[in-house]
């Protein structure tokens, strides 16, 4: 029987490891070669957070690589590449060429590391608390309103620097950390407002948090009362019907004001209507 000759097996390509210095010419290149290739949508909010990281020369190497396929398009890293061109500076990236077709459906499996989970590597207890504390309290700008985008998103270079500013945010947490969570009052947002009272009148600041956690001697028209029910009421139903954050800033602002001024409020007249972003705090 005549042997059959079989063609030779194409050699195979390897993935090609590169340590390099992305410039914004650079990654606008690669932007622009894949911007007819599949992939998922470009997140605002997530390139606004790594170009504050490069502006803030935070951007640290960690072995997250810029890859590309076989053909030379890149198909992870669009985030990166739009925040350095952004940005406008040039960054030290790992890029990996001559990746296979397939990988691409093998990329960002693995569970996504919170900015919760670097502050229990470092030994904090509270560490998913801390991290929602000096997002929150890092969306108030000098004049009092507060920016969700701007906090929500931040580094964790940015939040570790801003409990280094402030550590009084660890006693706050622990000292309120029960008695928020019983109310299912964001414990975030409730550090946030302490510093800020405070400022004001510490004695107030924990007559008025704990009349708002813990109930007690609340007459039923007490505006802290009437933030405790709204509260408790809407956030004990699906999770969909919580009280945004943006909404709770703006009642709890209010309340304390009226708690403050001393006026008695009717619960139909306590709401979500007419509520601003943020009320000064007086």
């Amino acid at each position: 029987m005549p042997s059959v000759r079989r063609p030779a097996p194409a050699p195979s390509v390897q993935p090609e490891f590169k340590v390099m210095s992305v410039t914004p010419a650079l990654a606008l290149g690669w932007i622009e070669t894949a911007q007819n290739a599949p992939r998922r949508p470009i997140k605002n909010h997530i390139v606004a957070s790594l170009t504050d990281a490069i502006n803030r020369d935070e951007w640290v190497m960690t072995g997250d690589s810029i890859k590309h396929n076989i053909q030379g398009i890149m198909f992870d890293g669009f985030h990166r590449c739009t925040a350095i061109v952004r940005a406008k500076k040039t960054v030290k990236s790992l890029v990996v060429f001559n990746l296979p077709e397939e990988a691409i459906d093998a990329t960002d499996g693995g569970t996504r590391r919170t900015n919760g989970d670097r502050f229990t590597i470092h030994g904090e207890k509270y560490a998913n608390e801390i991290s929602a504390a000096c997002r929150v309290d890092l969306g108030f700008d000098e004049d009092g309103d507060w920016h969700q985008a701007f906090g929500e998103h931040t580094t964790y270079y940015r939040l570790r620097e801003h409990l280094e500013q402030h550590p009084e945010i660890r006693d706050i947490i622990a000292a309120w950390h029960a008695p928020a969570r019983r109310l299912r009052y964001p414990i975030g947002v409730l550090v946030a407002f302490w510093r800020r009272m405070a400022e004001i009148d510490e004695e107030d600041a924990d007559a008025f948090w704990s009349g708002v956690c813990n109930g007690v001697d609340l007459g039923v028209d007490d505006p802290r009362e009437l933030l405790r029910e709204r509260v408790l009421t809407q956030n004990t139903r699906r999770y969909s019907a919580k009280i945004p954050v943006r909404i709770l800033i703006g009642l709890t602002g209010k309340t304390w004001n009226m708690w403050r001024d001393g006026r008695q409020v009717k619960g139909k007249n306590f709401g979500f209507k007419n509520v601003e972003a943020v009320t000064p705090l007086r």
